[in-house]
């Protein structure tokens, strides 16, 4: 049961803390920083609260602070309750007194996991975002997105591997269920996986069908199915065996070109961590793990959103949802937002502009056509029409719902005698097509915007600024691998390290060794846009 217990202090405890403890610790400044008055309310629920009898819990102050300092001081669980036990200065910032017993590891890892959770763990992130807007570290004036990838904490299996993981997995869970069941299946569906076969392939399709005839089986096992570990694990066989019984090796063993190519992107890589899968760093580089997108803003380099989604999401995707989220939490969108070119995929820009963003800094990415002709951004826009190169106006269009497009058609006749037809297109009967996303009709504003002196000046001085803060989250509070296994439990991890970095920007920030990063910008960005109604004399 979740009680208000006040702790009085005694006078053994004012002797430690003011012998002991060095009141300019970036620890001891959090402490008296951080209210977390909403912390009771929000775990009330996870504690049974209607008997009351049992031991009294822990204060779950004393545990989320806990939580905090693992990841301010980028260490363990094991490691943290030890060193709360051993250092006065750690017992202090927790809430502890000198002669109070310190959680364990299990109590911490079981408040993370159960108490909290991903959604109470982001509500957190939430409160103490609204705390650092209060005292000033956030404006809205100039904020920035990326995304970095996180290594998921799992060995890499091949595919031989992976689905004779999976194959154990199902027999490990039948086996604690009915055990004459297990001895049975596991000689019906046993294999063994060769060290070097003749015929790769065929130990391959060998493997697929073992998998194949073990899930069927287990389908029909309803009374079994009622357990949840055995439910989840038929339910990642059925997945693995989706993604790679369609994988060829060749006749000298080597994996078909695909799985070197995008198809390898979202597939899973090991069942202990199903979320876990493979994303694209390049063309030719891949990483498996997740993918870790935030918002920053540039005043105090201030986290003020942040995401995990799995290693192959779009990353402009999470533009305008982390946008949104900080409007709903502090009420303020970005006046300048800048980001790299993968932004300009898809409806990020009109996304944006319709959360209320508007100034986007984000580079073009030049227009392909198919057939290696003329692309849009060859074409011109006039009184409303497409105008192709050589001149000519469109003879007709009209709008697609739909697709949210607009298609514009050039007459047959011209395009035949045209004398840039070869390099615009290759159709023998029709004329030109055009096809124009909704997306794309401020394509040549942004053409313009982007060659001005503005763009330039904030591309230059702005853009490059949240790349040190995700560095700060991999290498110094342990972003860069994945503690946790499972999509929500690296959701906590995101939010405590976002939560931890962000704080000690604040200790910097009190100390007065932090700056206003945006005064220059937005002095220079005056000098070139003088106010309306502002005339300046002629010193010539």
């Amino acid at each position: 049961m979740l009680k208000n217990k006040v702790r009085e202090t005694t006078f053994f405890d004012d002797y430690i803390w003011d012998n002991f403890i060095p009141q300019d610790h970036k620890l001891v400044k959090i402490k008296e920083f951080l209210n977390l008055d909403f912390l009771e309310p929000l775990v009330k629920d996870a504690y049974n609260n209607e008997s009351p009898l049992g031991r009294d819990p822990i204060d779950p102050r004393i545990l989320f602070m806990a939580c905090l300092l693992e990841y301010l001081e980028n260490l363990s669980d094991v490691e943290t309750a030890k060193k709360i036990f051993e250092v006065p200065l750690y017992r202090y910032f927790v809430g502890l007194g000198p002669e109070d017993k310190p959680p364990d590891d299990s109590t911490l890892s079981f408040f993370r996991t159960q108490r909290m959770g991903e959604e109470k763990f982001k509500t957190a992130f939430n409160q103490i975002i609204k705390q650092l807007f209060a005292a000033g570290l956030v404006d809205g004036k100039i904020q920035s997105q990326d995304a970095t990838d996180m290594r998921a904490n799992i060995a890499i299996l091949d595919s031989f591997q992976l689905l004779n993981k999976c194959r154990q997995n199902v027999l490990e869970a039948v086996k604690r269920l009915d055990m004459a069941l297990y001895d049975k299946w596991d000689k019906q569906y046993g294999f063994k996986i060769a060290a070097n076969p003749k015929d790769k392939q065929k130990h391959f399709k060998e493997l697929i069908a073992v998998c194949q005839k073990l899930f069927k089986a287990a389908l029909k096992q309803r009374r079994l199915l009622k357990d949840k570990r055995l439910h989840r694990e038929i339910t990642i066989l059925n997945r693995a065996i989706a993604e790679r019984k369609d994988e060829y090796f060749d006749r000298e063993g080597k994996k078909q070109k695909k799985e070197a190519e995008k198809k390898i992107v979202s597939k899973m890589i090991n069942p202990s961590d199903p979320d876990a899968s493979w994303g694209a760093k390049s063309d030719k580089r891949f990483f498996a793990g997740y993918k870790v997108e935030s918002n920053l803003d540039h005043k105090y380099g201030i986290i003020t959103a942040v995401e995990v989604e799995k290693a192959g999401h779009p990353e402009e995707k999470a533009a305008a949802p982390l946008i949104r989220e900080q409007k709903n939490n502090l009420g303020i969108t970005p006046e300048h937002f800048t980001a790299d070119a993968k932004y300009d995929f898809g409806d990020t820009r009109v996304e944006l502009r319709t959360e209320g963003v508007k100034n986007l800094y984000i580079p073009l990415v030049p227009t392909k056509n198919k057939e290696n002709g003329y692309s849009l951004d060859d074409f011109t826009f006039e009184r409303g029409n497409l105008v192709c190169p050589a001149g000519y106006p469109a003879q007709s269009w009209y709008g697609d719902d739909k697709k949210m497009s607009f298609e514009f058609k050039f007459k047959a006749g011209i395009c035949r005698w045209c004398l840039l037809r070869s390099e615009c297109t290759t159709a023998q009967t029709m004329g030109r097509r055009v096809l124009v996303a909704a997306s794309q009709l401020e394509r040549k504003t942004t053409i313009s915007f982007n060659a001005s002196e503005e763009y330039e000046l904030v591309m230059k001085r702005e853009r490059y600024k949240i790349e040190p803060r995700q560095a700060d989250l991999k290498n110094n509070h342990g972003l860069k691998r994945a503690r946790y296994r499972g999509l929500s439990r690296v959701r906590v991890q995101t939010y405590l390290t976002a939560i931890a970095s962000n704080l000690k920007k604040w200790f910097k920030y009190i100390m007065g060794k932090l700056e206003n990063g945006v005064l220059m910008t937005l002095s220079l960005l005056a000098a070139l846009v003088p106010p309306k109604g502002v005339v300046y004399p002629d010193t010539g």
